[in-house]
């Protein structure tokens, strides 16, 4: 995934024919881990009656929007994604600088329910069971640190 151009509104990036079946296989098995619910409070019982449901309610909300907008970004007949044109190689990805920013937590997303998959490994000291499940997660993780990076270069406009 290359940066071709920008402007204040949008970012246009070239991907290969590879990169583009990588990405889309990233977001299926991506969205096969779910978050595990977050804690509202330590102390359960100081929160208001509900609190904690309308908290986990709101977390599957957001994780079913970013679902929705992976699935839309890289949808083959998707607005965002442009086929290759008659003599050419490679896809567009036209985004909005909104859209990279919510790209990047989508993807963020994806690689903390992994990473909680696997059992929240602690990189340099954890060993992870050899198992295919552990090795997709751990290649989830690595594609979307790779994707993350190259997104926040092109914001942050260093090439």
């Amino acid at each position: 995934m290359q940066l071709l151009s920008q402007d204040s509104e949008r970012l246009v990036f070239h991907l290969e024919r590879s990169e583009v079946q990588l990405l889309r296989q990233l977001v299926r098995w991506g969205l096969t881990a779910e978050r595990s619910a977050a804690a509202l409070s330590r102390d359960p019982t100081s929160l208001p009656g509900g609190a904690a449901a309308e908290f986990t309610a709101a977390q599957g909300r957001r994780a079913g929007e970013h679902r929705a907008f992976l699935e839309q970004v890289f949808a083959p007949k998707g607005s965002h994604l442009q086929a290759p044109a008659a003599g050419r190689k490679g896809y567009g990805l036209t985004l909005t600088r909104p859209e990279v920013e919510r790209l990047l937590q989508a993807l963020n997303e994806i690689k903390l329910a992994h990473w909680e998959r696997l059992g929240c490994p602690d990189e340099d000291t954890a060993e992870i069971a050899e198992t295919p499940e552990n090795r997709v997660s751990e290649l989830v993780m690595e594609l979307s640190n790779q994707a993350q990076s190259i997104l926040l270069r092109a914001l942050l406009n260093e090439e």
